[in-house]
Parts: C-alpha cells; sequence; structure tokens
C-alpha cells in the first residue's frame, strides 16, 4: 500500500504528519515531556521531522531499540539522529551503551504501522515489539503514524495485540480511535 506512493508525495506526506501532531499538542489532545517516535524503516511515515519539532518545543524524545530475548523495547532519549546506528535487523537504533529510560515515563508513543483499523488495531511487521512495548506501559498515549492508504475497515485482532488511542492519517489528520468500529 504504502510502497506503491512515490518518494516525493511519501515525503510531503511526512511533513503533514508533523502539522496534524503539532496541532494535537496544542490543543491538548495529547500532552507530555517524553515522546516515543521511531527511524522510519522503507517506506514508513518519516518521525524524523516530528522528533526535530518536539525538541525545539522542549521536549524529550526516545527511540527504540530491540533487546535480545525480550519482546519489550528499550527506549533511550536522543537528541539528534546522529546518535543512531544500525541495530538488530539493521534498523536505525540508539547506540548499545545508552541508557534506557523507564517505560512509566514515556508520556505518548508515535509508532508506525503496516495498516491500522478504525477501531485502534494495528498490524505490524509481526515480531510483537510494539504490542510487547505498549501493554508494558499501559498509562501512556498510543498514535499511529500512517498514510490514508494504510486505514482499512478492519484487521485480525488477537489479546496480545495493544490498540491506538489515535490513528494520524498524512491527510486525514488526528482520529480518536473507535473501540468496536469497523468502517
Amino acid at each position: 500500500m504504502r510502497d506503491a506512493l512515490a518518494t516525493p508525495a511519501r515525503a510531503t506526506a511526512s511533513g503533514r504528519l508533523v502539522l496534524w501532531l503539532a496541532e494535537m499538542l496544542a490543543d491538548k489532545r495529547i500532552a507530555g515531556e517524553t515522546f516515543a517516535v521511531y527511524a522510519a524503516i522503507g517506506s514508513e511515515v518519516d518521525a524524523g521531522r516530528l522528533a526535530g519539532v518536539l525538541r525545539a518545543a522542549g521536549l524529550r524524545t526516545v527511540y527504540p531499540r530491540i533487546v535480545a530475548d525480550t519482546k519489550v523495547l528499550d527506549f533511550c532519549v536522543v537528541n539528534d539522529v546522529s546518535e543512531l546506528e544500525p541495530g538488530v535487523l539493521d534498523i536505525l537504533a540508539p547506540k548499545p551503551d545508552a541508557p534506557a529510560v523507564d517505560l512509566d515515563a514515556i508520556d505518548v508513543f508515535v509508532v508506525p504501522a503496516l495498516a491500522v483499523a478504525p477501531d485502534g488495531h494495528r498490524l505490524g511487521y509481526g515480531g510483537g515489539y510494539y504490542d510487547a512495548t505498549l501493554a508494558a506501559a499501559p498509562r501512556a498515549t498510543r498514535v499511529g503514524a500512517v498514510y490514508d492508504v494504510q486505514i482499512l475497515p478492519g484487521l485480525p485482532s488477537g489479546p496480545g495485540d495493544a490498540a491506538l488511542d489515535w490513528i494520524v492519517a498524512t491527510d486525514r489528520g488526528a482520529v480518536r480511535a473507535q473501540p468496536g468500529r469497523q468502517t
């Protein structure tokens, strides 16, 4: 789905995502001091510009790092993308010696997805890393960052799947996930 979008269109759409999330911060739909973001892989919505805007506003950004023998991700403070390096699965991540923050200190998780449904369920790459991590941080707000083409009427879900609170689509903007809604 998202791979079908041309690279310039993806870059423009990722810029709109920053505007939608900035609006959510301004009107207090999401709030906090520590925001978990991610380094995009492939054609994912690029959260890099968002991280820069958050840091410019005095907020703390943390990035995920896969840890051996667990599905729960570590998150480390990153002040500049130059602090990231290829990690497990060749995904840009904080350096192995970067100290992790407590998951309870993260107020908002902005997460990528292959697809999302209006009820907040997301389809990831199948590793279960974000599901396990979000389950371990139940008080945090969960925001899915997607292109509009990634919103599908319904997705299969199971007991270990962590639902989103908000879906921020590059064209539609921010929409509160509606449990039970399939269209």
